[in-house]
């Protein structure tokens, strides 16, 4: 029985290609759906592995849109006007509040019962929550971008809330807050997580600005710098052989270009490495770095995919290099380096890497990919001159 195949499929060989996003067993019902289907709109391998992300981010959207459900802000605004009882009594206020919240009953020292009864009441309206700020950043990243926000980006966001939840909601928040927030901060995290904190936190609250929830973005007005970073350096001969001698992941990927993350979730197809997302049951547990990292790349003879975790890679890499001027990613810098140093196309090997064009216009650049035999011709000048170098 033949493996199933990852990223667009044809449903008759030669045919047009698909992209197929499975709803989970669990959200079936209330999608409606099993699955959600659309045409890649060509037959050709390499065009719709580029279209592949896109199109997938599409039928996210479309899966959220059918689960969606009606916000507490909604609930309160639809049920301020009377709510009869078979006998003709309209609730009372703490009555409806409480049927909102989803609790047994009203508890007048808890500030946001509180704050659901004055906002039925019409007293003031309901002070945004840090769970309605994520939830609106969310929905506006992904409307503006060309596909969804990652997994990873979203747990990001949502560590940030959490760190700040305790410090006040959002209208809270002002200079002194947010200084005592980031020296909180500083005791448990670097100074590059920190302004990475700070900067999501920001975004969310720019975008209740936006909304109207806020007036004013208060992160503005608090300017943080952290320390800056190191520059990465490119692998030296020595370290390249080191790497082949021991056969660690790393010499693979600078043979390559290809990023860690990759090498470890893609799968291989025809002597390529397929970088589309990958998924289990319906949901993505791993996709590219951007929608240009949809491709096809070329393999050497050899090349074998690491048995263990992308942590374990960085683990056992510095049991072998430990100059913080190398890390893992040198390998992509390496790769680039060798490109020049064996004189290869700077556009294939931008293709290769998943950067996408560097030059030409905007439209040039949406027509047309590089076929195998082409990428394959590049990537072997790189191969070749590794090859002199650790031999």
């Amino acid at each position: 029985m033949g493996r199933k195949k990852l990223g667009p499929y044809q449903k008759k060989s030669g045919g047009t290609y698909y992209c197929r996003l499975v709803v989970p067993t669990s959200l079936r019902d209330a999608a409606g759906r099993r699955q959600l289907t659309r045409s890649l709109k060509t037959d050709d391998h390499n065009t719709a592995i580029r279209r592949y992300g896109g199109v997938l981010q599409e039928l996210e959207k479309e899966l959220q849109r059918l689960l969606s459900e009606p916000s507490l802000r909604q609930k309160i605004a639809k049920n301020s006007a009377p709510a009869l009882t078979p006998d003709g009594i309209d609730l009372l206020p703490q009555e409806k509040a409480a049927v909102l919240l989803g609790v047994r009953s009203f508890d007048e020292s808890n500030i946001r019962h509180l704050h659901v009864l004055n906002a039925i009441t019409g007293q003031e309206p309901l002070p945004v929550s840090w769970d309605e700020a994520l939830a609106l950043w969310i929905k506006e990243r992904n409307k503006a971008n060309a596909r969804n926000l990652a997994e990873g980006s979203i747990k990001q966001a949502q560590k940030s809330v959490e760190e700040i939840r305790s410090f006040g909601s959002p209208s809270d928040l002002n200079k002194h807050v947010i200084r005592d927030f980031i020296a909180a901060l500083e005791e448990k995290i670097s100074s590059s997580t920190v302004r990475s904190r700070l900067s999501l936190l920001s975004a969310i609250c720019q975008d209740l600005v936006a909304q109207d929830y806020l007036q004013r973005n208060p992160f503005l007005d608090v300017p943080y710098t952290a320390r800056s970073k190191l520059e990465r350096r490119a692998f030296t001969d020595q370290e390249i052989t080191l790497l082949k001698d021991h056969e660690h992941p790393c010499y693979w990927q600078l043979m390559t270009g290809i990023r860690t993350g990759e090498h470890v979730h893609c799968q291989i197809e025809e002597g390529c490495l397929i970088v589309v997302p990958q998924t289990k049951d319906g949901v993505i547990t791993w996709r590219p770095k951007t929608l240009s990292s949809h491709r096809r790349v070329p393999l050497p003879d050899g090349f074998t995919k690491p048995t263990y975790k992308e942590q374990r890679i960085r683990q056992t890499f510095r049991e072998l290099i430990t100059d913080p001027l190398a890390p893992v990613h040198s390998s992509r810098h390496t790769f680039y380096e060798m490109s020049r140093r064996a004189g290869c196309d700077a556009r294939i090997i931008e293709e290769l890497a998943g950067h996408g064009s560097t030059a030409g216009s905007k439209s040039a650049k949406g027509y047309g990919t590089f076929p195998d035999d082409v990428l394959q011709r590049e990537a072997k000048k790189v191969w070749d001159l590794i090859q002199d170098i650790t031999n």
